[in-house]
C-alpha cells in the first residue's frame, strides 16, 4: 500500500473535520459566553485581621431555590472584601441553552458529514486515480464529523432515540463501504 495515499486520505479527512469544527465554532455562539462568565469565580477577598466583616449569608430557602434552577449563590463584596449582597448565578437556564447548542452542533456536524461523504461517493475516480484518494479523504472527514456530532449530543439524546441514531449511522457507513469498495474492486478487475 502506498504511504502517500494513506497520508493524503488522513490529512484531507482531518482537515475537513477541522474545517467543520472551525466553521461551526465561528457561527454558533457557545452559551457559556452568554451566562455571566465573568461571575463564575468570586473575586479575591481583601479581608485582613483589622477589618471585621458582618458578612451577609444567603438564607437556606434562597440557596435551595437557586440550586433548583441549576444555579449557585454568588456574593457581591465591598472594597474591604466583605460580603454585602448575594444573587443567584446567571447559570439559570444554562442547561437548556447548552442542550440546544449541542443539538445545533449535532445537526451541523451531520450536514458537514453528509457533504463530506457525498463528495467521497460521487467524486468520479474512474477519470483520475487521485480522485479516489481525495474522495476517500472527504469520506473519512465526513465519518469523523458524524462521530464528533454524535458524541457531543449523545448524552442529551433521548434514550429511545440513541440506538436508532446509531443504527442509522451504521447502516449508512456499511452501505457506503460496500458501494465504495465494490466500485474499487470493479476498477481493479478492469
Amino acid at each position: 500500500m502506498d504511504i502517500r495515499k494513506i497520508a493524503i486520505i488522513f490529512v484531507i479527512g482531518a482537515l475537513f473535520a477541522i474545517l467543520a469544527f472551525s466553521t461551526i465554532d465561528a457561527f454558533v455562539e457557545n452559551p457559556r459566553d452568554e451566562f455571566c462568565s465573568e461571575k463564575f469565580f468570586d473575586p479575591p477577598r481583601k479581608i485582613t485581621d483589622e477589618i471585621d466583616c458582618d458578612n451577609i449569608i444567603a438564607p437556606r430557602e434562597a440557596q435551595i431555590a437557586c440550586n433548583d434552577n441549576d444555579g449557585y449563590i454568588i456574593y457581591d463584596y465591598d472594597e474591604n472584601g466583605c460580603a454585602v449582597d448575594y444573587q443567584c448565578s446567571c447559570k439559570e437556564g444554562y442547561s437548556d441553552a447548552l442542550r440546544n447548542y449541542e443539538f445545533l452542533n449535532f445537526i451541523l456536524y451531520t450536514i458537514f458529514a453528509t457533504i463530506g461523504i457525498a463528495i467521497g461517493v460521487f467524486l468520479p475516480s474512474k477519470k483520475n486515480p487521485l480522485h479516489e484518494w481525495v474522495g476517500t479523504g472527504f469520506m473519512v472527514g465526513g465519518f469523523i464529523c458524524l462521530f464528533i456530532g454524535t458524541i457531543r449530543y449523545f448524552e442529551e439524546m433521548n434514550k429511545m432515540i440513541r440506538p436508532v441514531v446509531i443504527l442509522i449511522e451504521m447502516v449508512i457507513i456499511i452501505y457506503i463501504s460496500y458501494k465504495k469498495l465494490g466500485d474499487i474492486k470493479e476498477q481493479v478487475k478492469k
